[in-house]
């Protein structure tokens, strides 16, 4: 039969018929590169972003096309038969995994422990203090900083664009505002200056692990997308009540409070409907095309965003706990401060007690291996126990 390209007579008459696109035919000996150029930008095939899409060997649909294509022709000019090979392509999306339902149900476990940090706690009780709650801005300064660059990066990727709302979501701007409010004393070019303004180990390690993902998988940005907004959606309200009320003195009769003075970051003014944008939200994670082995890798993500927002509230709390005894050191009581054995007996009497209640919290954690947990514990024994040595 006569070819035009990679297509028998027959094939080219079923493109042609099928495709309104194609009716003028492909230029002689047309390379599969060729072929996906003929292709109208805004023809459907080319806006799904079904090249994009991932095989099940880690290459984009494209790249196993135009490989096959070349090892075709090799085949042919050699006079050997061209067996097409088997393309395994995984995709996802409405006929496969729901990503938006999957991430859920897999991060169940850590967000609780999320929740139950003692930096969120007692955030949700109204007992942070001003200055502990604006060193919490700076630290989320960094992490959106880091997020947003990463997206703006990805955004022609077509899965971060499926994903992407900078007008609606992005809160690098509030927090800046909200930084101006807190720290009138001190620029927000000091304040978000790392040169000036060291950033705490466990912010960094949450900043290092976005810029990775944007830098090696950007689809991995989905998962700290979805971690970060979709939670400043939610529970991030009931936080900024809180803070109206324990921080800013102000209640729902105040004329002040519809207000975002002080609580930007917690504002979405480009959303109107919050639950509706957040429906849809999830409708498009549903709706992303990302192979089956993408899809788990992007779920793993989440999980490890959610550790990554653990240890920065974790740090948080540290910072408050350090101020708190810095403070203390300047009151000691004169009791104990004029009896040097009665401070020593206090203090083996305390060793005594928190070892046993420690200990058998340690035994009835290591029955179930949750490793989040157990590391958090360790560290908070360990941070106690260098408190009662010094």
């Amino acid at each position: 039969m006569a070819e035009e390209g990679l297509f028998t007579e027959e094939g080219l008459r079923q493109v042609k018929e099928k495709c309104p696109a194609f009716q003028s035919g492909l230029p002689e000996r047309a390379s599969f590169e060729d072929f996906v150029a003929q292709i109208p930008k805004d023809h459907p095939t080319v806006k799904s972003g079904i090249f994009d899409v991932q095989t099940a060997e880690g290459r984009t649909l494209y790249a196993a096309f135009s490989n096959i294509a070349r090892e075709l022709e090799g085949m042919e000019q050699n006079g050997r038969v061209a067996t097409p090979p088997i393309l395994a392509v995984e995709i996802s999306g409405p006929a496969g995994v729901e990503l938006a339902n999957a991430m859920r149900e897999s991060t169940k476990q850590v967000h609780r422990l999320a929740e139950r940090s003692t930096f969120t706690k007692r955030f949700l009780r109204g007992q942070l203090s001003r200055q502990e709650y604006r060193v919490f801005l700076v630290a989320l300064f960094h992490v959106y900083s880091s997020l947003e660059t990463a997206l703006q990066r990805n955004a022609q990727h077509p899965v971060i664009s499926m994903i992407h709302f900078p007008h609606e979501l992005n809160r690098v701007t509030a927090l800046l505002q909200d930084l101006q409010f807190y720290y009138p004393e001190i620029p927000t070019s000091q304040l978000t200056d790392p040169n000036q303004t060291p950033i705490p180990p466990a912010v960094q390690d949450y900043c290092a692990a976005i810029q990775e993902a944007g830098d090696s998988n950007p689809e991995l940005l989905v998962a700290h997308s979805y971690t970060r907004y979709l939670g400043d959606l939610s529970g991030g309200q009931i936080l900024a009540k809180r803070l109206k009320v324990a921080i800013l003195g102000i209640d729902e009769t105040d004329p002040q409070w519809d207000s975002s003075e002080g609580t930007a970051f917690y504002a979405f003014p480009n959303i109107g409907n919050v639950d509706e944008f957040k429906t849809m939200y999830r409708d498009r994670l549903n709706e992303l095309h990302v192979s089956t082995r993408g899809a788990e890798h992007i779920i793993n993500e989440a999980v490890r965003a959610f550790e990554l927002n653990i240890n920065m509230f974790d740090a948080m709390g540290h910072m408050a706990e350090a101020e708190t005894a810095r403070s203390a050191s300047k009151d000691v009581s004169p009791r104990s401060s004029r009896n040097p054995e009665l401070r020593a007996t206090t203090t083996r009497r305390d060793l005594l007690v928190v070892s046993l209640v420690v200990g058998v919290g340690v035994a009835g954690l290591m029955r179930y291996r949750d490793s989040t947990l157990v590391r958090r514990l360790a560290s908070a024994l360990r941070d106690w126990f260098h408190g009662m040595r010094g």
